[in-house]
């Protein structure tokens, strides 16, 4: 069959082994593989074939310097080539099936930066994004929109770790690994959040290496909320939001002598201050806790 198909695609390639070209999707029957260009596939063609042959993709890091970054950052190779004496950037990606190509998904990307930008893939659906990081890098709340563009153009879901900018040291491979297990234990999560840091992420792993007699504790203050979910909703949008109420009620949709009533029902019962960093801080990470408790 993979003959008859090479014959409807002029600019197809039938081979005995797969290439390393990022432009052609390749299929395999027996011990041929077929590489069909990506422009000269519609959509529907694309699905069709990928329904009859299973995909194949390629050695994806199609540059050099995609592959001399790939190899310091996970086979304890040389200093990557071109590196500079700056801060580099490195975003962790994972993303699922859909109607993109690796070519279109770096093209994709690079859109949004403002200088250039090398990605290797660790595997068929997960990657890296490196940056030399500046003043024009896109910020954490940005990338909400880049997700959410993505994801609209290839049918797709895509979920980030954005790393800590720091120089090129012999130090950078562990601190992409740590980082690594980090987004690992992130995605298992369940999390509905897509856009992910170290910063954002470290309460989550704090509750869950908790003690079991500080979670009693816990519980034992705050099992009310368990009880009004909106309420606990509310405090944590709050909280979320720098406690900043004319946001909360924005997000809620609620107005803002809605949000200061339900405010003032969690001062009366608890007796605490949100104002108070202390007391703010210990009621974020017991939400966190009762959410994922009311979850599991």
């Amino acid at each position: 069959m993979l003959l008859k198909i090479h014959r409807h695609y002029p600019n197809s390639i039938l081979a005995d082994a797969i290439q390393n070209n990022s432009h052609y999707h390749w299929f395999q029957e027996g011990a041929q593989w077929l590489g069909i260009p990506s422009a000269d596939l519609t959509a529907n063609e694309l699905h069709l074939l990928q329904t009859l042959f299973t995909p194949q993709i390629p050695n994806l890091n199609h540059s050099p310097a995609a592959e001399s970054w790939r190899q310091f950052l996970t086979e304890d190779g040389a200093f990557p080539q071109h590196s500079k004496d700056a801060d580099y950037r490195i975003i962790h990606f994972a993303v699922t099936k859909g109607d993109w190509t690796p070519y279109d998904f770096e093209t994709a990307f690079k859109g949004f930066f403002h200088q250039s930008m090398i990605m290797f893939w660790k595997n068929d659906f997960e990657g890296a994004i490196i940056e030399e990081y500046n003043h024009h890098s896109p910020q954490s709340d940005e990338f909400e929109g880049i997700c959410h563009a993505i994801e609209s153009d290839f049918l797709t879901d895509l979920t980030l770790y954005i790393g800590t900018p720091q120089p090129v040291t012999k130090d950078l491979p562990r601190n992409f690994q740590h980082d690594g297990n980090i987004f690992e234990t992130a995605k298992k999560g369940n999390h509905a959040e897509k856009i992910f840091t170290f910063e954002t992420l470290l309460p989550v792993m704090l509750i869950n290496e908790m003690p079991e007699y500080i979670q009693n504790s816990l519980l034992a203050r705050f099992s009310f909320l368990l009880d009004d979910q909106e309420l606990l909703t509310t405090i944590m949008v709050f909280l979320n939001n720098g406690s900043n109420a004319s946001m909360t009620a924005k997000k809620l949709f609620i107005h803002r002598n809605t949000l200061q009533y339900r405010l003032d029902k969690f001062g009366e019962k608890t007796g605490i201050n949100l104002k108070d960093f202390k007391q703010a801080s210990t009621v974020y990470l017991a939400c966190l806790y009762l959410k994922q408790s009311s979850t599991e």
